[in-house]
Order: structure tokens, then C-alpha cells, then sequence
């Protein structure tokens, strides 16, 4: 009987370790990458002439002040000249809003470097501006430290 409830106790013990981690590595390296997902944003259709500053090849010093602005550009410039049915917007912002707060409880540097500057940045449509901001969020995700 003794064993009998060694092992239940264990089983359970295991059972609800694996529910909770859910395969996921114990120590959580990176951010939320996968919660961003261009393809709900199929639905949101701007203006004619509409343009984005796009995180395009942004260096590694860069990485925290273009997720900044890539939030500015999402709030002011697509809530403003964009048709969001859906309501897709609001919900990537606050999906970048928790990414944000992610890396800041990381306490990762920021540099406010004049080449930081999003103005410096190619202007693009609004499909390429969304699949943009997953490139560099991927590339944030690179630069994590352990």
C-alpha cells in the first residue's frame, strides 16, 4: 500500500508538471514570437498611398527603439488611415504591447542613436509593414541573452 501511494504521488506530481510546462523549456529564453500572426491582419484594409516606416535590416543596437516605433506607426498611422473590421489593430498592439513589456523585464539596453530613427526606414504598404515587424521580432528573439 505504502508504494502504491508513492507512485500515485508521483504520477501526479509528473501529470501536472508536464500540463503546466506543456513542452515548453523550463527556462524561458525568448519572447512571444508566435502570439504575432500577420495573417490575421488580411482583414484590415488601408487607404490608397498608405506607408509605414518598416523595420528593415535594423542593427542589433536598434532592435528595442524600432519595436517602439513599429507600435507608434501600428497606433497612430494604421488606426487613422486603416479600415480594421475585425478589430485586428488593437489586439497586435496588444500583443507587441506584452513583447514589449517582455524585454523590458529583461532589462536589455536601449540606444537612442540618431540611426535608431524609424524616419530612416523604407516606407512600405501595410502587408509588408505587418510581415516586417514579424522579421524583427524574430531577430529580437535572436539577440536575447541566455
Amino acid at each position: 500500500m505504502k508504494h502504491f501511494i508513492r507512485i500515485a504521488f508521483w504520477i501526479v506530481t509528473i501529470a501536472v508538471f508536464c500540463l503546466n510546462t506543456q513542452g515548453k523549456p523550463l527556462s524561458k529564453r525568448s519572447i512571444a514570437v508566435e502570439d504575432w500572426n500577420p495573417n490575421l491582419f488580411k482583414s484590415v484594409s488601408c487607404i490608397d498611398g498608405s506607408e509605414f516606416y518598416a523595420p528593415v535590416n535594423i542593427e542589433k543596437e536598434c532592435s528595442l527603439e524600432a519595436l517602439k516605433c513599429v507600435i507608434t506607426e501600428l497606433h497612430k498611422v494604421a488606426n487613422e488611415e486603416c479600415l480594421d473590421p475585425h478589430k485586428r489593430i488593437p489586439q497586435g498592439l496588444d500583443t507587441l504591447d506584452k513583447i514589449a513589456s517582455q524585454l523590458n523585464s529583461k532589462n536589455l539596453t536601449q540606444h537612442n542613436s540618431s540611426k535608431c530613427r524609424c524616419e530612416l526606414w523604407p516606407e512600405k504598404n501595410f502587408t509588408s509593414f505587418v510581415d516586417d515587424i514579424l522579421t524583427l521580432l524574430h531577430t529580437i528573439n535572436a539577440e536575447i541573452p541566455n
